[in-house]
């Protein structure tokens, strides 16, 4: 039975028997070696399932296709040369000693025609209450998918933590692209949603999350679609210590001044400190902070408050400390002051941001 050596971008080497007659995918899945993934089964009708070949196996594979080499085209960091889709090498026996390396990362488009993914993501691979849309937007539509027990903080309650984030995409076409990118090794999607809002100021949305580290806690990313991928562009610090999280509260321009500024409560059970960063001109960083503010408490499966304008400029809404108090939260470029607007209950929160309250 020929072996065939898998190599994780990380070096990691699996050495494994793969019968014949099945694909160098197949051989992966059938002994859950990481880094490829198959999201469409084998079709190729994703890039999932890219790797490189060895130098001194590339000119004794068979030649690719023209629907592989299409595909190609929307792998993450394509090599003209030693690129290949493995759902798409079938395992002989001149494939004894086959040697494959799996991407640094992983960035993946499927494409499908206007009457399929453009309507509605497949229910399935949708993490319950994580899908957020933009009309007439790009990305228009954002979700987190492939539920992973490997952190276990469960600081969300019943929502899982997510392996992947996934943007839909509408093309001049008519059809969708749908993009996917991995938290990445030692890496979760630790959040109830992702956001979409247009943190650059170019007229399209960047995608807001909550990535965990498995041993330095969470931090927030911002990833903007480009280049057929969803490419980092900004984060935040880690919390630093395994299991301490951030709880997104408000995105968008809270102090008049044309930027975006992104405020999380760090630490909504343990520090409770209200942090706010400001994104202007590719420069990140921390413009204010403020203590004794929450919004989340453990094991609630959404993130309370919001950001709301009822005629006054923006507010944050917030509860204090102990959660007893409601607080309307502003933020005019130096200062962060609260005025309470009631009692807090998470109902009375939902009211609030919509300008019932």
């Amino acid at each position: 039975m020929p072996k065939i050596t898998y190599i994780e971008h990380g070096g990691k080497e699996h050495v494994v028997d793969v019968p014949t007659g099945l694909t160098v995918m197949e051989g992966a899945r059938d002994n859950n070696i990481p880094g490829i993934e198959a999201d469409c089964g084998g079709a190729c009708a994703c890039s999932t399932c890219h790797v490189y070949i060895a130098p001194d196996w590339v000119e004794k594979l068979p030649a690719k296709d023209a629907m592989e080499e299409d595909m190609l085209d929307f792998a993450y960091e394509p090599d003209a040369t030693k690129s290949r889709l493995t759902c798409q090498i079938k395992v002989t026996d001149a494939l004894d000693g086959l040697v494959v390396q799996m991407p640094e990362k992983l960035a993946t488009l499927v494409l499908s025609g206007p009457a399929a993914a453009c309507l509605a993501p497949p229910p399935a691979d949708v993490i319950r209450g994580s899908l957020v849309e933009a009309a007439e937007a790009e990305p228009n539509a954002a979700w987190y998918s492939t539920p992973t027990g490997i952190y276990g903080h469960g600081i969300m309650g019943s929502v899982p933590d997510a392996r992947d984030l996934v943007a839909k995409i509408a093309t001049e076409d008519g059809g969708c692209r749908i993009v996917i990118t991995q938290a990445g090794d030692g890496h979760v999607f630790e959040d109830t949603a992702p956001r979409l809002v247009d943190v650059t100021g170019d007229g399209t949305p960047e995608i807001i999350a909550v990535r965990s580290s498995l041993d330095r806690g969470a931090q927030l990313i911002i990833y903007q679609h480009r280049d057929r991928a969803l490419i980092e562009i900004a984060t935040t610090p880690y919390i630093g210590k395994r299991n301490r999280w951030l709880a997104p509260a408000a995105a968008g321009d809270l102090d008049g001044d044309r930027y975006v500024e992104i405020a999380y409560v760090d630490r909504p059970h343990l520090a409770k400190i209200l942090r706010i960063w400001r994104y202007a001109a590719g420069d990140f960083r921390e413009v204010a902070a403020a203590t004794g503010l929450t919004n989340h408490a453990i094991g609630d499966e959404v993130i309370h408050g919001g950001l709301r304008d009822c005629g006054q400029g923006p507010e944050i809404v917030l509860s204090d400390a102990d959660r007893s108090r409601m607080l309307a939260v502003t933020y005019d470029g130096r200062t962060i002051r609260a005025r309470g607007i009631g009692l807090w209950s998470n109902a009375a929160a939902k009211d609030a941001v919509a300008c019932r309250r």
